[in-house]
Formats: C-alpha cells, structure tokens, sequence
C-alpha cells in the first residue's frame, strides 16, 4: 500500500510539474488592438496565432499581437491610433523622437558625470538652441574666427554671445521634410548644448530612406569639443554629406529605423547602460 501510494504522489506531482512548465511556456502578454490597445497576458498553444511586429516605443522595442492586427500592421497601419500615417508624418514624428530621446540621454548621462566625478558646482542642463548669424554654408568660416580654442568656455561665448543662442521648446516646429530629396532638416541652424560640449545642426541634417515596408533615416552634424580644433574634415565631412541626394553612398551606413506610429529605435535605457555599466 505505502508503494502504491508512493507512486501515485510521484505521478501527480509529475503532472504538476508538466502543467506548470506548459503553462509557462505558452504564457504571452499581447497588445489586444481590436479591444482599445490593451496588454494582457494570454495562455497561448497556436503560436500561429500570435505575431510580433516592431513598436520602438516600448522597452523591448517589439510586441506580440493576434494575427489580424499583424496583417493589419502590414497594411501600413499605426495600430495605437488605428490609421495609416502620410510617409512625412511618420519622417517628421520619428526625427522630432529621435531629437528629443537623444536629449533625454545626454542629460541623463550629464546628470549621473555630475554626480559621480564632475567636481563642478554648477550643471547646465542639455538643451537645444536656435543660433542666428550662421548657416549651412558659412558656418566654419564663421567658428573658426569666432572661436577662442584657449579658454574652456571659448565655445559657449562663441554661441551665446556671437550668435545669440536662444532656447527650444519645442524643436518640431524648426523641422522640415522634404519627400521629394528625401532629406530633413530646420528652417534656422540648430545647436544642443551638452556641457562644454556642443552638437550643430543647419541645413539638410537628415536623409531619409524607404525600402519596402522600413523606414530609416540617417543625420549630420558638427561636434564641437571645448579647447579642441575645429578641423577642415569636419567641414568636408558635412558638405559632402549636404550634397547628398538619395541613392547608396558610404554616408548611410548609420541609420535609425522608425516604425508606423513614428517611434525610432533608439533606446536610452540601453544606451545610458552600454555607456556606464558595460552593456
């Protein structure tokens, strides 16, 4: 009787174990469009049934939906809003992303230096500014008289002082599109103030690429280090890439992939960890 009894508690403790290892197994939590968006975890043993499509607004940077919201996403739909996005719109909302999470980073990554080794007593926050007095075409002529390579602040006078640097709020009213070149860029030179470091923007900044259901898109700047030189190849650098029309050239092997609502795949969590904790 004691064997008997020994078997039997081995075989359900068995089936136990076997239900919960299947049960886990098939454990998915999926974005339900067809019920307002909502996430919800599922048990699921037709994996056919559920598909995984690229949402860069999330943390993992895909989710899983039900096969009907999957063909509706090949569709061209942005499945959050229920509607399919002009190719500009979903250009315009994945470069003012782009901006604006690469912001997010650099004060971020500001913050953690100011915090742990900088020894200043004042941090200036990372910010974007609109410069008057310089364009696309001038601009290093115009640092390079106006730059004072000896003092650590020679960057920041030459901006605020020579060319009136003035705050950003919102950076998406600057931008503008352009799908016949497929490029981007902003009405007046843009510059984002990172410390003593500085990012400079000023024509076409962006170009734009779609193939097949991806867009992408790849940018140019100027970066600018306290009591460094500006160099001539920074100047060839971005005026090879202002002329820069489409097609497939050395320049875009950079590029950022957006998806159907306009979010791009640049993850700050991931990028602030590879920067500070190794990856």
């Amino acid at each position: 009787m004691r064997k008997k009894t020994i078997i039997i508690t081995t075989v359900v403790l068995s089936v136990i174990v076997f239900v919960g290892y299947m049960v886990n197994k098939h454990r998915v939590t999926i974005t339900d469009y067809s019920n307002g968006g909502i996430s919800k975890t599922i048990f699921v043993f037709d994996l056919s049934t559920i598909k995984k499509i690229p949402n860069y607004e999330k943390e993992e940077e895909f989710e899983l939906v039900f096969k009907s919201d999957y063909d509706k996403y090949h569709q061209g739909y942005c499945l959050k809003e229920n509607k399919i996005l002009s190719d500009e719109e979903i250009f315009r909302r994945g470069i003012k992303d782009y901006l604006e999470k690469r912001m997010e980073l650099y004060e971020k990554e500001s913050i953690y230096i100011f915090n742990c080794c900088s020894g200043e007593r004042k941090r200036e926050p990372v910010k974007y500014y609109l410069l008057s007095g310089v364009n696309a075409t001038n601009w290093y002529e115009k640092f390079t008289a106006n730059y004072d390579i000896t003092k650590k602040s020679g960057l920041k006078e030459m901006f605020f002082k020579t060319f009136k640097a003035k705050p950003i709020d919102d950076i998406a009213k600057y931008l503008t599109i352009d799908m016949n070149t497929m490029t981007a860029g902003f009405k007046e030179p843009i510059v984002l103030s990172r410390g003593d470091n500085y990012h400079f923007m000023a024509g076409k900044s962006f170009l734009l690429f779609k193939k097949g259901d991806v867009y992408s898109f790849n940018y140019n700047e100027v970066f600018l280090i306290s009591k460094q030189a500006i160099r001539k190849s920074e100047k060839e650098y971005y005026d090879e890439f202002q002329k820069e029309m489409g097609g497939s050239g050395p320049l875009k092997k950079f590029y950022y992939k957006v998806d159907y609502c306009g979010n791009v795949d640049y993850n700050v969590e991931k990028k602030f960890s590879m920067s500070f904790n190794g990856g």
